[in-house]
């Protein structure tokens, strides 16, 4: 059975990371830890330890944001919880596909209107699935 890891969320990856590395031998956890570092900044000047370079553009905020989503296969209402200006985490146990194309309408309080936004899946989980604006949002920052 061969395993499609394109089509895994993050925290299925993790879980299955971590299911592999206790059964590896010291000498293959030597070998990942050196590609692992591989990915890693390069130490700073000041002695400072390295981390791994951030791929998202924009910070991440804790929220909960009232959402309707459309795509063209289901219709749903839940709740936004992680929010940045370029997307946002919906806790959701709707099966959703990545690549999917979602139309979301967030409503919050600090909002004087509601957002429309138009996205992209660009992964799922089984809590729910992480979606990629296809324009940022800076006023959803504000939630």
């Amino acid at each position: 059975m061969e395993n499609d890891y394109d089509k895994m969320g993050t925290r299925e990856l993790q879980a299955r990371i971590l299911e592999i590395i206790p059964r590896l031998s010291e000498d293959q956890m030597r070998t990942l830890l050196r590609g692992l570092d591989k990915w890693r900044q390069p130490e700073s000047d000041d002695g400072e330890q390295p981390q791994f370079h951030e791929k998202r553009r924009y910070s991440r905020k804790e929220t909960s944001i009232y959402t309707i989503c459309e795509t063209d296969t289901d219709n749903f209402r839940e709740y936004a919880k992680n929010t940045s200006p370029g997307g946002v985490f919906i806790e959701t146990a709707s099966s959703m596909t990545v690549d999917e194309e979602v139309f979301m309408t967030l409503f919050h309080a600090s909002f004087d209107t509601p957002i429309r936004a138009r996205g992209r899946i660009v992964w799922v989980d089984p809590k729910g699935m992480g979606v990629e604006f296809n324009n940022p949002i800076s006023r959803i920052s504000s939630a």
